[in-house]
């Protein structure tokens, strides 16, 4: 894995290593919607063609699926269509084509957008000749598990959870994680746009008066809409505090331009928008033909769509139809949680919510696994729509009861790795809930349950780690949503003591409490570090794990030793609490005690091995 965030020195040398000096690989660009997969894979294909070799931008959802297609159509005869409405000759597409097949090493494929392509890509590929004509995923299927074009390097952007559906004949040799933009990123970001402002003042604002929207603007694509939001109206900017906010303000904006001067025309502009958006996503589809805008114009559209040419699929007409397309397909996403809140009879609507929630089941080993969740960006508007607006009493409950079943069965059962991840994708929803109001309707469905934390927040290479911190989703959830916690598995492992600082302070501040905590510690500790782990015994009642799977230094164990005998046990909850710690590297430990409430605490017990594994010692 490579990640842009927070990344190791040595892990991005091999990395960027690897890019440069292997050309014939399949890499995916993968990120969540606005972190600007689109826009680098165009700097791509930009560098490649100044750089004079042979580059292809394919944007997978432009493709008509309704027509075969063959390797040399899709390369030469698509782009030129799609680009600049031109048929090439059939001369012209072998020669380029032959060029094309004795130079794969210097050749490039992009397929921009495989989450939203319409078709399914075959599994395994068929068995196809390059010159045969075939449906258009088994096309992308055979380039992808590099039966088509071994020698060409194939990238790939698509959102995070495209890469759980392919099978490994198609999995990429590598991918590429598009990360939020870094804090001096950020900074920089903002100087740039308002070099007369207080910079230090204005992100301490932001973070205060609207922490979400702080959270946001890391995203490229928020970061825009926060740019054009605050030169147009600065003081509205301070009110928003979710996803859905930033997009109902940000289109309300371009709904009120010049073209629209009458409530009535703006309001017929919002009902035939949202209608077109949840038709197409309901069909899977990001493409609309003209016959859709249902009587309004390009012109109507053009702050919210863009338009394109793509031959008829009629094989009998080869004229050329003009398709509309939204800039974004957030744009598209947005606009149909908000026409299904506004819009849906209470039947539909009821259907239409329980789509936006993936499948759970238990396997035969009785962990969680996790279905596609294809309507994931969807699922955060209508939180957040939820949250902002006034919709139907109807509809709300039966949202909130379908949301609180689904984290029924999540964060009630041991999770698989991909279920872990999904809590962490939940989580990151429930921050879209704000106000107090939908806080507590929430809260109190949930407060009754046990909840299991599968604390999935790194990747591993080797031995190294894609470091990540605990998210902030997680600490709102918890604060927010939870009283019984029945495990807690959390990983610790950026190389600074403030994740374990942040973590201590978080956990004192949970109204609930905690059963069986885990807590493994993936980074070098600091004697400081002693103190904040002590501080959360009081929140246990069974027992607290401490894994360190770094070297951990004896003067710490010393520390956290000296820190439990003078800590307060008229503190704890319960009677007994269990410590169980595990060290390893060169001061390895295996160490265990109880403390008892009122008690003082005693030595941990246990063997020490000092550099030596044969040489142990009583600790």
């Amino acid at each position: 894995m490579i990640e842009s965030k927070d990344q190791t020195p040595e892990f991005s040398n091999e990395a960027s290593s690897m890019l440069r000096n292997k050309h014939a690989i399949s890499l995916f660009l993968v990120g969540t919607p606005g972190s600007g997969k689109s826009t680098m894979t165009k700097r791509m294909v930009n560098a490649y063609n100044e750089d004079n070799k042979i580059a292809f931008f394919i944007p997978l959802q432009m493709v008509d699926q309704n027509q075969p297609w063959n390797l040399k159509n899709l390369l030469l005869k698509f782009p030129l269509l799609w680009h600049e409405n031109k048929n090439p000759s059939v001369n012209k597409i072998e020669r380029d084509f032959e060029l094309i097949l004795a130079n794969q090493d210097k050749c490039l494929i992009v397929f921009d957008g495989l989450d939203e392509a319409e078709f399914q890509i075959t599994d395994p590929p068929v068995e196809a000749g390059i010159n045969d004509e075939m449906a258009l995923g088994d096309l992308v299927s055979l380039m992808l598990s590099r039966q088509f074009l071994p020698g060409a390097r194939i990238i790939t952007a698509c959102r995070p959870h495209t890469l759980t559906q392919l099978v490994s004949s198609i999995q990429p040799d590598a991918f590429v994680y598009m990360g939020d933009l870094p804090e001096l990123g950020l900074e920089m970001l903002i100087k740039h746009y308002f070099p007369s402002d207080d910079l230090d003042n204005m992100l301490k604002t932001l973070e205060v008066k609207s922490p979400q929207m702080y959270q946001l603007i890391h995203t490229p694509l928020f970061f825009q809409l926060f740019i054009m939001l605050h030169r147009l109206s600065d003081e509205r900017i301070w009110s928003i505090d979710t996803t859905a906010k930033l997009f109902s303000e940000t289109i309300k904006i371009q709904k009120h331009s010049a073209h629209f001067n009458k409530q009535d025309k703006i309001e017929d502009l919002n009902l035939k928008l949202g209608k077109i958006a949840y038709k197409k996503t309901m069909d899977r589809s990001t493409i609309f033909e003209e016959s859709d805008l249902d009587g309004l114009s390009v012109d109507d559209v053009q702050d919210f769509m863009f338009s394109f040419m793509r031959k008829s699929s009629d094989q009998n007409n080869s004229i050329l139809v003009k398709l509309f397309k939204f800039h974004h397909l957030s744009v598209q996403e947005y606009l149909t949680a908000e026409f299904a809140l506004n819009k849906l009879s209470l039947d539909d609507f009821k259907e239409f919510v329980k789509k936006l929630f993936p499948q759970v089941k238990e396997n035969e080993n009785g962990w969680l696994e996790v279905g596609k969740d294809s309507f994931m960006n969807i699922r955060t508007f209508a939180i957040g729509l939820i949250n902002d607006y006034e919709y139907s009493e109807e509809k709300i409950k039966f949202f909130i009861s379908i949301l609180c079943d689904h984290l029924t069965k999540i964060f009630t059962k041991n999770a698989m790795t991909d279920a872990s991840c999904h809590q962490d994708i939940i989580m990151r929803n429930m921050m879209e809930l704000r106000t107090e109001r939908m806080v507590t309707r929430v809260h109190e469905q949930l407060k009754s349950l046990n909840f299991i934390f599968g604390g999935q927040y790194c990747e591993q290479k080797g031995t190294e780690y894609v470091t990540m911190k605990i998210p902030e989703s997680f600490y709102y959830f918890i604060n927010h949503f939870v009283t019984n916690v029945s495990n807690m598995i959390v990983q610790v492992n950026v190389k600074s003591s403030n994740n374990i600082k942040t973590f201590s302070q978080e956990i004192q501040s949970f109204n609930g409490k905690i059963q069986e905590l885990k807590i493994n510690i993936a980074c070098h500790v600091r004697l400081l570090d002693a103190k904040h782990i002590v501080d959360i015994f009081p929140k246990v009642t069974d027992t607290v794990h401490l894994l360190f799977s770094v070297d951990v230094p004896r003067e710490f164990l010393e520390s956290l030793n000296e820190k439990i005998q003078h800590f307060d046990t008229t503190m704890l909850q319960v009677k007994e609490l269990q410590l169980i710690i595990f060290g390893i590297g060169k001061s390895a430990a295996i160490l265990f005690g109880t403390l008892r409430r009122g008690e003082i605490p005693a030595r941990l017990e246990g063997i020490m091995m000092i550099s030596n594994p044969f040489h142990i010692s009583k600790f």
